[in-house]
């Protein structure tokens, strides 16, 4: 995954600390993480969820945001499980 900022301070930020600013799922749109699948996801549409980024797809076929808004706690929580199961292995 590559990252770009904006300004030297906004890297060394990163970098002290990246798990706390990278994306959730590898970058993976949330709600496909949520379903035990891959899509890709635009970085201009997240949510901050317990302190987490999670992006979403947003593109031609709609976008996902508001089905992860709809019940955020459920979405993250399987998002989370297929996430750490061996059901999907991040193919980047």
């Amino acid at each position: 995954m590559n990252f770009r900022f904006v300004s030297a301070a906004n890297q060394q930020k990163f970098s002290a600390d990246p798990a706390k600013y990278a994306p959730q799922h590898s970058g993976w749109c949330g709600v496909a993480a949520s379903e035990g699948t891959y899509f890709a996801a635009d970085p201009k549409t997240y949510t901050i969820e317990h302190g987490k980024l999670v992006v979403f797809y947003n593109g031609d076929l709609g976008n996902t945001l508001p089905q992860w808004e709809a019940n955020p706690v459920k979405m993250s929580k399987n998002a989370d499980v297929h996430w750490a199961a061996d059901d999907l292995s991040d193919p980047a």
